[in-house]
């Protein structure tokens, strides 16, 4: 036992995380430099390390994804879209909703920080994920730390909002760089450090909180992947070893043995998938495009992971697979409709809204419903019917591509009206939005005298114009009823249970119990408002006026209170003219509000009054069907 005074060492604790002084900055840059040179770090190629003695060891495997997001345009709505994205529900350490943090504090919300930004030129998006994220202590402070170095190496203070992730087995930190340095000019990443810079930083920050690896848990890591069905590390050092796809594994061919056994099994599980064959004792043909089919396979297995997760949340246990992704380039895949089950942001980089949608047999189908901006505001519980997107020319164009043939490749209304003498003016004005449409897209020229020169291949244009368009919008989504089917078993007003109760009812025998139980309940609703009878076996079509009259009554009286005009059912044949003022969503479908000097109407709605609200608008209404005169800056467009 020692007595006092014998060890006078007597320890001075600082704040947590402090930054220290010079002494330890030295210290700190002794250490980074002391495992470069233990061994290659992330900017020697990920996954590919050199022969090294026992007990080497090696900077911390970190993977950072860096996008960049142009404001413009959709940019501010796909940015706000994000944020609700990374903050969504089940990502937390303990399953909670995820949170915003920036370098200080906790955010309650991003509504702060997409204000700064609304007049960026450009954001930043960063997914930061270390290979061993499970073993560290907070990820909060390693973000914060890697932004204080990124502010270091980019000489500016930067405005950002991250939140991390826990919901995969690799935890992970989404991070949203402003567009402006602290000088209000436009902050500018060079791409090298985009690539290398900040995960080099990364790197070094978690190789200082976990110690360096060593080489028996790098060779650990990768064995874990050689039977992953997915795009691994093993994958990129298997196609730089290869020539035209073509691989010698002879014993002197590349050294160490361990790496080479680790390329054996994973070259056999590419067997086993179909991507590679065994061409002699040590030789292999890798088969086209493996990389990429390796990367759809990772793809589909977290969309699989995904909708699974979305159906244990509703109380369904039974897994599904492959089959459940609607594929609509698959020649097999057929329209279908049914009723969202859920709605969200697909992969972690990107704005891909999916949808979750139960067909109305039952079957559930993983939708991917395109690009943020272009696919349709779907909600959780409406009825929809979901198309693959139709490619080919549509008859407007043939009909454009006819008349231009014959008249020395222009068209004009004029000309349309000489081909077809019986073509009414909103049946040509839509030619024309059609070929404004492909104008935008620079596939044809309008004149100076007002008509348009359409080029010899008009039609190939026409088709490569619509497959360019697919990308961002794979499929033709129709919103049914944004009722959930609940809702419309007593609503009074057209509904979509109501159009299932016209057919025969052999459609409705292949109908899952969710929706079996709604029409049912429906059918003993319309039966006490007298508008069925017990022995009838299909609703009478002037059922459907009359629930569309008292809908429309309804909602004329409420609005009423708030325009202070009354309200005058609109005519089913004839001319309305008045200001758009907004849509109202009803149990018959969406309507657009429109105002006149005395008194206001509805009529249904179509997403290109909305560039017009607010303005005098002037259409034909037939039926269920409207054809529009739009004002726009310059003169008027029918629509």
């Amino acid at each position: 036992m020692t007595g006092a005074g014998e060890n006078d060492f007597k320890p001075k604790l600082g704040r947590i995380r402090a930054r220290g002084g010079k002494r330890s900055k030295a210290y700190l840059n002794r250490i980074v430099a002391a495992m470069k040179r233990a061994g290659p770090g992330p900017s020697r190629g990920a996954g590919r390390y050199r022969r090294s003695m026992p007990g080497r060891t090696f900077a911390r495997r970190v993977i950072v994804k860096a996008r960049i997001i142009k404001m413009a345009g959709v940019g501010v709505a796909a940015q706000r879209l994000h944020l609700r994205y990374i903050q969504r529900d089940a990502v937390g350490p303990d399953g909670e909703k995820g949170k915003l943090f920036d370098q200080t504090s906790e955010l309650v919300g991003g509504k702060a920080f997409l204000k700064r930004g609304a007049a960026d030129r450009h954001q930043f998006r960063l997914i930061v994920s270390p290979e061993d994220g499970v073993e560290m202590r907070d990820l909060k402070a390693f973000t914060r730390d890697l932004m204080t170095a990124m502010e270091k190496d980019l000489d500016t203070r930067l405005d950002w909002v991250a939140a991390a992730h826990y919901d995969t087995g690799r935890p992970h930190v989404h991070i949203v760089i402003g567009g402006k340095r602290d000088d209000s000019r436009d902050l500018v990443i060079p791409r090298k450090y985009i690539s290398n810079g900040m995960r080099e930083r990364a790197s070094e920050l978690v190789s200082i909180e976990l110690g360096p690896q060593t080489e028996m848990e790098v060779r650990l890591k990768l064995a874990a992947e050689a039977g992953a069905e997915r795009l691994t590390r093993l994958d990129r050092q298997l196609a730089d070893m290869g020539v035209d796809d073509e691989l010698d594994l002879t014993p002197d061919h590349r050294g160490q043995a361990w790496r080479r056994r680790l390329h054996l099994a994973r070259l056999k599980k590419l067997e086993r998938l179909g991507l590679a064959e065994k061409t002699g004792a040590m030789r292999w043909r890798l088969a086209p495009q493996w990389q990429a089919t390796l990367k759809r396979m990772g793809e589909r297995g977290d969309i699989i992971k995904t909708l699974n997760a979305k159906l244990a949340e509703r109380g369904v246990s039974a897994p599904v697979g492959a089959d459940a992704i609607y594929d609509p380039a698959d020649p097999r895949s057929k329209p279908f409709e049914g009723r969202v089950l859920a709605a969200g942001v697909a992969g972690e980089n990107h704005d891909r809204v999916y949808g979750v949608i139960e067909r109305v047999d039952g079957r559930v189908f993983h939708v991917d419903l395109g690009s943020a901006g272009v696919a349709p505001e779907v909600a959780r519980g409406a009825i929809a019917r979901v198309a693959p997107m139709d490619v080919k020319p549509k008859p407007s164009d043939r009909t454009i591509a006819k008349i231009a043939a014959s008249n020395s490749c222009r068209y004009s209304a004029a000309l349309h009206l000489d081909h077809d003498t019986r073509a009414r003016p909103e049946f040509i004005a839509a030619h024309v939005r059609r070929l404004e449409a492909l104008c935008r897209a620079g596939h044809a020229e309008r004149l100076s005298d007002g008509s348009w020169s359409v080029p010899d291949d008009y039609l190939v244009r026409a088709e490569n114009y619509e497959r360019q368009r697919a990308r961002s919008a794979p499929v033709n989504m129709q919103i049914l009823s944004r009722l959930s089917l609940s809702a419309q078993e007593r609503a009074i007003g057209v509904t979509w249970l109501d159009r299932q109760l016209m057919s025969d009812g052999e459609r409705q025998k292949t109908f899952g119990a969710a929706f079996r139980d709604s029409l049912a309940a429906r059918r003993l609703f319309l039966i006490e408002q007298g508008m069925m009878r017990a022995d009838d076996k299909t609703l009478d079509p002037s059922a459907l006026k009359d629930l569309e009259r008292r809908d429309l009554a309804d909602a004329g009286e409420a609005l009423s209170k708030s325009l202070g005009k009354p309200y005058k059912p609109a005519t089913s044949d004839g001319k309305i003219e008045g200001t758009y003022r907004a849509p109202i969503d009803r149990p018959s479908g969406r309507f657009a509000v429109i105002e006149r000097t005395k008194d206001f109407t509805l009529v249904p709605w179509r997403d290109v009054l909305e560039r017009n609200r607010g303005k005098t608008v002037a259409g034909m209404v037939r039926g269920r069907s409207m054809s529009w005169t739009l004002t726009r800056s310059k003169g008027l467009v029918r629509d």
